[in-house]
């Protein structure tokens, strides 16, 4: 699926001043003045004195003309449209402030727009300011994969210029009207299509490459998955969409399953799914290192520590956690990783130390993670 500049709604280009001596020199060998090429073109859009000045030197070296009409007046002059794109320097939203420079050209489905089309599912919103054209947004609090967001926008349609002041660490970075325009026709999809209460994979992905249903999955690990030690879960609460995953994962041969209450659906790709998916990742991250699944990556690699730990199961699991907690106070997930165990097993044995009463809260780490110390009264009987 091939998407042209030309079918955006209203897109402005800065372009090269080769085309300019082109019109120029194909005016001249027709013998039009800009009257009649204005007559001849039936530009009903623009008066003649615009039409005019914006053929003049000046004004089509320093600012973004109207693409439609410079498309009419290459038709008329019979200079191929395709053309356009070895002129086009920048592109914008008419009206527009952020441009896009290095395009992109044509626009067409690849690893980042499919990533991109997820995280506008997982945790994008789509804008509709008054008088202006629709865009999407991105709510995402992690540094790291906030800048990953940026970074997949520029390799998906070239290097954005946001306004003066957009701040880098801004929770809600954005992506250009023209550019999201173009993610919506790449795919045939709406803005309301991102809805996280009615998104469904586009058909035209199920469709796609390997490499972008795994990207794809990766979006949607990012902003709605979570690594559960032996599994990785998705749960939303908009259970066509679990549906549409299983089939995705199903297709890239992912062992997994999904199981739906009342409110939610949950994707399970389990251990073995997990294990190929992050096979095919590495592969994935080699060709494309802007595609990265930052720290739920690095909880995948612990979780297959796990099963190296040779005293996995084995009666010593407390006293090693609690030997830990001697020297210093610790999570949960520290712990885990520290000593290589699934984080639903330190929790066991975490509910018996408080219960022996070896062990307590600290402090609370945020509204669901403790820290845990042992006891000053368990520390003085070791210490005696």
């Amino acid at each position: 699926m091939v998407v042209h500049l030309w079918d955006l709604k209203t897109v402005s280009v800065k372009l090269k001043l080769d085309l300019h001596s082109l019109i120029k020199n194909r005016m001249k060998s027709y013998r039009l003045t800009k009257r009649k090429l204005y007559n001849l073109a039936k530009i009903e859009d623009y008066s003649f004195f615009s039409f005019s000045n914006i053929l003049k030197y000046k004004y089509f070296k320093n600012n973004f003309i109207p693409l439609r009409l410079i498309m009419k007046i290459m038709d008329m002059l019979k200079i191929n449209k395709d053309k356009i794109y070895d002129y086009i320097i920048s592109y914008k939203t008419s009206n527009g402030i952020n441009n896009i420079s290095s395009p992109k050209l044509p626009f067409s489905r690849n690893v980042f727009t499919s990533i991109l089309f997820a995280h506008h599912i997982g945790d994008g919103t789509p804008i509709r300011p008054k008088d202006r054209l629709p865009y999407f947004g991105y709510r995402q609090f992690d540094g790291i994969y906030r800048n990953s967001y940026i970074t997949k926008l520029k390799s998906a349609f070239g290097e954005i210029n946001f306004k003066k002041g957009y701040s880098d660490n801004s929770t809600r970075p954005y992506c250009p009207a023209s550019c999201s325009e173009a993610l919506c026709k790449i795919y045939g999809v709406t803005f309301s299509d991102s809805l996280s209460k009615k998104a469904r994979i586009p058909k035209l992905l199920f469709n796609s490459s390997k490499e972008e249903k795994i990207s794809f999955l990766i979006g949607l690990i990012i902003d709605d998955g979570y690594v559960d030690s032996t599994d990785i879960v998705i749960g939303l609460k908009n259970k066509k969409l679990v549906a549409d995953l299983k089939i995705l994962c199903s297709d890239l041969d992912y062992d997994c399953c999904i199981t739906f209450n009342k409110e939610y659906g949950y994707l399970y790709i389990l251990r073995e799914g997990m294990e190929k998916l992050y096979d095919d990742f590495l592969e994935l991250n080699g060709k494309y290192p802007e595609i990265d699944l930052g720290y739920k990556g690095d909880q995948m690699r612990h979780s297959f520590l796990i099963k190296e730990r040779k005293i996995i199961r084995t009666k010593g699991n407390k006293e090693i956690i609690l030997k830990l907690m001697e020297n210093k106070s610790l999570t949960v997930n520290e712990i885990a990783k520290l000593i290589k165990m699934t984080r639903q097993g330190v929790r066991y044995h975490i509910k018996n130390l408080l219960k022996d009463d070896k062990i307590c809260i600290v402090s609370k780490f945020n509204e669901n993670n403790y820290i845990y110390g042992v006891k000053n009264a368990y520390r003085n009987s070791r210490e005696s």
